[in-house]
């Protein structure tokens, strides 16, 4: 079966055993392909409710949120990050740009910040002050394109956020997804893979492993 072009019916028969990461990678993309734009910002208002509602924002000194890629229908971020800046002033805010070489390097933004797509069209900060080996971060909020219930994730294959991840390793790691975008089989990972501890859908929050019994 073509997993890339089909619809989100045929895509979800995977779900009975464990997928490659193909498969739940086209999963993703069906979901988001069957939904209309009123549709998805139902849901991202949703989401977004959980990540609000969920944490005491006031423990919180540093996060990492991604700038959502339109093109690619991923789950808006920007109200949250508006919400930070005037709810959570003292929160400061990261957000990823991309280097020549490939790598990403991590900005503060607020208010001020004056963004530019890059060459995937993904919004990053012009200028601000870099993430420094001594700032710890205390979250870091991932994209994702499908997720199972032991926090292994599928993005786009490019493995930005698994190596971001290891060098972060006291950072709470949140991915935020689609329900529909649930592998209930599971996802075939590999050693480099960096699961979440917790994933944010519209249907509310599920936290994995050692980060549920807390």
């Amino acid at each position: 079966m073509d997993y890339t072009s089909g619809t989100k019916e045929n895509v979800l028969a995977v779900d009975d055993e464990p997928s490659s990461k193909e498969q739940a990678r086209a999963l993703g993309y069906a979901v988001r392909a069957a939904m209309t734009m009123h549709e998805q910002a139902l849901l991202d208002a949703k989401i977004f409710h959980h990540v609000q509602e969920n944490w005491d924002w006031n423990e919180i000194e540093r996060v990492h949120v991604y700038l959502p890629l339109a093109r690619r229908r991923e789950i808006g971020t920007w109200a949250l990050v508006r919400w930070l800046w005037a709810a959570h002033p003292d929160i400061k805010v990261y957000v990823p740009r991309m280097l020549n070489d490939g790598g990403l390097e991590h900005i503060e933004v607020n208010h001020d910040t004056r963004f530019r797509p890059n060459h995937y069209e993904i919004p990053e900060p012009m200028v601000g002050h870099l993430l420094q080996p001594d700032e710890p971060l205390d979250m870091v909020i991932t994209p994702l394109l499908a997720y199972d219930l032991e926090g292994n994730r599928v993005g786009y294959g490019a493995g930005y956020y698994d190596r971001f991840l290891s060098e972060h390793p006291k950072a709470l790691r949140v991915g935020l997804a689609y329900g529909d975008c649930l592998v209930k089989g599971g996802i075939k990972a590999e050693k480099h893979d960096i699961p979440l501890q917790v994933i944010v859908t519209e249907h509310g929050i599920t936290t994995i492993g050692a980060e549920a019994e807390r």
